[in-house]
């Protein structure tokens, strides 16, 4: 309000006191409209506490310095000076509240996902929406849209309230986007661990598609090295179902039994002496 309205209010008030039909031993009645007293919101006394935020965290630090520094100054000074020091911080600076302020955010997110399943909080949320109807209309003080006279204690009230209200927003904007910003880089720094886990993973499946294809060129060599040699005693010979089972009985025979199949032990080391099987190009 400007010094004009204030004027202009005072002479008005002085006018009407110098009027003989305005003036009367009795005192005016207060023209203002009564109000009621806002129910308080219910608050789940045994929910997990919310943690500050990083501006928070920063005024709790600096203030008791301040306040050592300069005794001469008021809260409101204080308060204001802190606000001016955490906006000329650095990225870097703000970075060690802002960590901090994220990793307690996020076990307090845990906290209350698991405190939500409990029969203390169903039991809380059902008293709460017994009394919504009868809460609901309390929140907001019937005075708000009254014409509430200009210097009086309810106009002084309600402007308080605003303030206060102002206040409260005015943090909770900050705290969201600090969390936004802090959400942002681990958001990042995810995405980019994720695409070198890809990377890995693709790299890691290539080098198994090249060893498989290297084993089914070992199976066909074997294969056709010893197409023409049925293991003792049978007409088994090997195919590219059978060759690994084949070879583990040539293994069986060279180790148990190398005495007893002499001419066919010497037939399988000449041709593993000859057989030329490339080594994979890892």
């Amino acid at each position: 309000m400007d010094l004009i309205s204030i004027e202009k209010s005072e002479k008005m008030s002085s006018d009407v006191a110098n009027d003989p039909v305005q003036k009367n031993d009795k005192p005016a009645a207060s023209t203002s409209v009564p109000r009621k007293r806002s129910r308080k919101r219910g608050r789940d006394t045994n929910a997990p506490v919310q943690p500050a935020n990083s501006y928070t965290r920063f005024m709790m630090a600096r203030r008791p310095q301040l306040v050592q520094e300069h005794p001469e100054l008021s809260h409101v000074d204080i308060s204001k000076r802190i606000g001016e020091e955490w906006k000329s911080l650095s990225a870097e600076e703000k970075e060690i509240y802002t960590t901090k302020a994220m990793a307690d955010r996020m076990e307090y997110m845990k906290e209350l996902q698991a405190y939500k399943k409990t029969d203390s909080y169903k039991l809380f949320r059902k008293k709460m929406k017994k009394n919504i109807d009868s809460t609901s209309h309390d929140q907001i003080p019937d005075d708000l849209n009254a014409d509430v006279p200009i210097f009086s204690k309810e106009f002084l009230e309600l402007n308080r309230q605003r303030e206060s209200e102002l206040r409260r927003l005015r943090i909770e904007s900050v705290r969201l986007e600090e969390e936004q910003v802090a959400l942002e880089n681990f958001i990042s720094r995810l995405k980019k661990a994720t695409e070198e886990l890809e990377t890995d993973v693709r790299q890691q499946r290539d080098l198994a598609d090249k060893i498989r294809s290297q084993l089914d060129n070992y199976r066909r060599s074997l294969v056709q090295a010893f197409a023409h040699m049925p293991l003792p005693g049978t007409n088994i010979v090997p195919t590219s179902v059978t060759i690994d089972s084949y070879m583990n009985n040539i293994h069986k025979l060279v180790l148990e039994t190398p005495g007893e199949h002499q001419d066919f032990v010497a037939k399988v080391r000449d041709i593993v002496t000859k057989l030329k099987i490339p080594l994979p190009p890892l």
